[in-house]
């Protein structure tokens, strides 16, 4: 009995199970990983390239393909953000632009609009760092000063090339209240 245990252990017989896989998996039709696409898969998956994109390249299906990089236990990115990761996130979101703070924690913008929500620090951009701002502060400052000194809104929006509501909207400050906090 043992030594038919151990005829199931041996080398030669985990050979031949692989072997009738990969046979059958022929006949099915799918195309066998090769050293040379596990390379090319975890390069490509490397250099920040969309699986779609690899799938494409290396002729396996999308699935297939992540199925790959799982059972070779390879990974893009660090998941974790450190403790001062997450402080200088908190303190700067919303007042530095977010590229300039995904530079320095080198992150993509959307990871870090991510963590930000995850975090609960919601939408706190203001002011010329909002993702929909049209004009600076400086230009926001200067519409509401010619408003100041008696300038039709009208004039204004033409000079400044926009409509008259938005003008209207920023000088009764119910667009752009708070202008960008300098840090």
């Amino acid at each position: 009995m043992t030594s038919k245990i151990e005829d199931y252990r041996s080398e030669q017989y985990l050979d031949e199970c692989r072997q009738r896989g990969r046979s059958l998996s022929i006949k099915k039709g799918y195309k066998i990983w090769t050293q040379a696409d596990d390379i090319l898969l975890v390069n490509m998956y490397k250099d920040n390239l969309s699986i779609a994109e690899i799938s494409t390249s290396v002729g396996h299906p999308y699935s297939s393909c992540l199925d790959r990089l799982k059972r070779l236990g390879v990974s893009r990115r660090v998941s974790f953000y450190s403790r001062s990761d997450v402080r200088y996130l908190s303190k700067y979101y919303g007042i530095k632009p977010l590229s300039e703070i995904a530079s320095h924690l080198g992150r993509t913008n959307k990871q870090l609009r991510d963590k930000a929500y995850k975090l609960g620090l919601g939408a706190r951009y203001i002011g010329s760092n909002h993702q929909f701002s049209k004009h600076s502060d400086d230009d926001i400052e200067l519409i509401r000063q010619l408003d100041d000194i008696g300038m039709s809104h009208s004039d204004i929006a033409d000079k400044m090339e926009t409509n008259r509501s938005y003008v209207t909207q920023l000088v009764n400050f119910k667009y752009r209240k708070c202008l960008t906090p300098k840090h």
